[in-house]
């Protein structure tokens, strides 16, 4: 899994931007690509996991999926 920020949200549309670490693009996520913590509870700047999949509407582009908090990560490995 990879680690990064989250950089933005929109609450009302449902999707939010990534930083991954070490990289200098963002990576998309939308509600349906978080797991554990609702997306209504997520906020900018926080440290989040997630694997990387192709968008469907643009598969030369990766998205972000499987998107969960640092804690909660650390949480399922104890």
């Amino acid at each position: 899994m990879a680690e990064g920020t989250i950089k933005t949200l929109n609450r009302e549309r449902g999707y939010g931007f990534i930083m991954a670490d070490g990289e200098s693009g963002e990576l998309y996520f939308d509600r349906l690509g978080v797991a554990g913590t609702p997306f209504d509870e997520l906020a900018e700047e926080q440290h989040v996991t997630f694997t990387t999949a192709p968008d469907p509407l643009k598969p030369e582009r990766l998205r972000a999926e499987d998107v969960r908090l640092v804690e909660e990560t650390q949480d399922h490995a104890v």
